[in-house]
């Protein structure tokens, strides 16, 4: 028969008074049952505060790992990049004040890429000179900066400082994975940043306005400028390169659904309000900052700024066979880990969204499609930077430097689904303590996983990522990145005997050889290539002129393929110059990035 009983909150149990005894009894055997789960509890908590210990070493190391070999990069004096000397001279001549975006000729060629990082590189070089380490100085303070905003990132998403710094040593150890893209003096470690930099400040802005219900004018004003510059630097990351208009269009998106969420909390059943903010806080700014330089840039060039940075940008036509290598090798077993993490949280939450719209209960705010968006904006933003990643990859002569921005915000998934673990299980034991009769819990404990295990298996997983850094399976990384001392001895040999020839020398590929020697640069024969749709354009008049003359007592070549092994270029190259030596290798400084390319072979005019 069923027995009433009472619950004493100061410990005493009342109820019939035959069960003293074994009441007893079952205290003393409750109380051995709980000293053993406080012990299991103790060994969990010793187990997690070790693996704690190992991933911020881990992290700490591989962070400072990348460090050094960043900066040994950064003040190496020469090219470690193909495509850095025609960044570099498209630089110098901002510093000169010469005009970028002109047609091709002998003595330059611009490069493909919007002009940000060449504007902010020239700049630095009217202060410090010719050479490499202002532009690569740009690259790899934005890359110190990303794993700064990653952190962030990471703290805010999951309130776990460990988890945030995870994040950011993944990153900065994930070098290898993006071929060593990150210190270049290229664009993509300045766009990364740009583009993390304008996301937080329009999240964590549209954050502060939902978490305050009344909040003064100035308040409001502050969070007003959050997302104007936002959108300012967003706006800048499009400067950088082209594919920060997708992901501008991407955090539009996010502004409006987020707004729709909060009218809707508000009960705000006008839309025109809506459009006006959205147009005013965000639209115009963006608009403003990057397409009046545009317009002013295609006016000034006569239209040849499009056809650098559109026409000759979107020409190189996808290679479907490479998607194969890039989700194997690139995605699997690169970054695989973050992957998986990330697909898991979206299944995650696109399930829990069908699971309660099958509720039917619309007065449930988390069924609103608008509020899946605003809260989850990361995992949008993580999708579409893979895709540019995929997207840059996969057309012929894509590099590995497009991977850089999707491996950085794949960074932030350690840290987002900590915080979902987290928040799932402070849910389930909120649950677990609330459930039973008037309130009180079940005698039957919850079928759930202890909150330790999740931790645990989190700890192994990233562990496992990295292993997958550090240590990578894709055999077509490059294997060194540390520039050695026997390459700058070359380099000096090679400029010392530049300098040393009497008459016009051109490096096909290394114009900032010529730079330094104190000689006239002429045109970077990869860009030349590349801007005359990938050599089925004719060569500029002016150059073939120069070669027909015999100008050049000198004309060095890597005999790359593709660019000095053209058909064209090289029957003009042959009928008037012949091969006079072959550089030795103390004379011939390699690139580490692949391809890699170094000073070959030595022309001379025919006699």
């Amino acid at each position: 028969m069923f027995q009433p009983f009472a619950i004493d909150f100061g410990g005493e149990y009342s109820g019939d008074a035959t069960h003293g005894l074994g009441m007893v009894y079952n205290l003393a055997a409750m109380g051995k049952v709980r000293e053993q789960k406080k012990k299991r509890i103790k060994d969990f908590a010793d187990l997690q505060d070790l693996g704690s210990v190992i991933l911020l070493t881990v992290s700490l190391v591989v962070s400072l790992v990348y460090l050094r070999v960043g900066l040994a990069r950064v003040f190496y004096p020469y090219v470690l990049d193909l495509v850095e000397e025609g960044i570099v001279m498209q630089a110098w001549r901002v510093a000169q004040g010469l005009p970028v975006f002109i047609p091709p000729n002998a003595e330059f060629v611009p490069q493909v890429y919007m002009p940000l990082f060449t504007w902010l590189g020239g700049l630095l070089m009217r202060l410090t000179g010719f050479g490499f380490w202002p532009l690569r100085l740009i690259s790899f303070l934005s890359v110190v900066g990303t794993a700064v905003l990653i952190f962030y990132i990471g703290w805010r998403e999951s309130g776990s400082r460990t988890a945030a710094f995870v994040g950011s040593g993944l990153f900065l150890g994930g070098y290898r994975l993006v071929g060593g893209w990150y210190d270049l003096a290229r664009v993509d470690a300045l766009f990364t940043f740009l583009s993390l930099a304008g996301l937080v400040l329009l999240v964590y802005g549209m954050r502060r306005k939902s978490g305050i219900q009344s909040y003064a004018e100035a308040t409001q004003r502050g969070i007003e400028i959050w997302i104007v510059l936002g959108a300012v630097l967003l706006g800048f990351a499009f400067l950088t390169k082209q594919n920060g208009l997708l992901l501008a269009v991407v955090a539009g998106f996010y502004f409006f659904t987020a707004e729709i969420v909060e009218d809707a909390k508000k009960k705000k059943r006008s839309v025109l309000p809506l459009f006006i903010r959205v147009f005013v806080l965000f639209i115009v700014p963006f608009v403003l900052l990057a397409a009046v330089p545009v317009l002013v840039l295609q006016q000034a060039s006569g239209g040849w700024f499009s056809y650098y940075v559109v026409t000759i940008a979107y020409a190189s036509p996808l290679d479907l066979g490479r998607l194969r290598n890039i989700f194997v090798w690139e995605l699997g077993a690169g970054m695989g880990v973050l992957v998986v993490g990330t697909a898991i949280l979206v299944v995650e939450r696109l399930s829990g969204f069908f699971r309660r719209l099958e509720i039917r209960d619309w007065r449930l705010q988390s069924m609103n499609p608008q509020s899946l968006i605003s809260n989850n904006p990361w995992l949008m933003f993580v999708g579409t930077a893979v895709f540019i990643s995929v997207a840059g990859r996969s057309t012929v002569g894509g590099n590995l430097n497009n991977m850089l921005i999707g491996y950085a915000f794949l960074c932030l998934v350690p840290a987002i689904s900590w915080g979902y673990l987290s928040k799932i299980t402070q849910i389930k034991e909120i649950k677990k303590k609330s459930g039973g009769w008037f309130g009180f819990a079940h005698h039957k404990p919850a079928k759930s996983v202890d909150k330790s295990y999740w931790k645990i298996v989190w700890g192994v997983a990233i562990l496992i990522q990295f292993g997958l850094v550090t240590f990578p399976l894709n055999g077509g990384l490059p294997q060194q990145f540390l520039p050695t001392a026997e390459m700058r001895d070359a380099g000096d040999a090679l400029l010392a005997r530049v300098e040393a020839e009497p008459g016009e020398v051109w490096l096909l590929m290394h114009p900032s050889v010529a730079v330094r020697a104190g000689k006239r640069p002429y045109a970077h024969l990869q860009t030349l290539w590349h801007a005359r749709q990938r050599g089925a354009e004719p060569l500029p008049a002016d150059l073939v002129t120069l070669i027909e003359q015999r100008w050049f007592t000198q004309i060095i070549s890597d005999e790359s393929d593709f660019f000095e092994t053209e058909p064209a270029f090289l029957e003009l190259l042959l009928t008037h110059y012949e091969v006079s030596e072959t550089l030795p290798s103390k004379q011939s400084p390699p690139t580490l990035n692949e391809p890699v390319i170094r000073p070959l072979t030595i022309y001379i005019p025919r006699k």
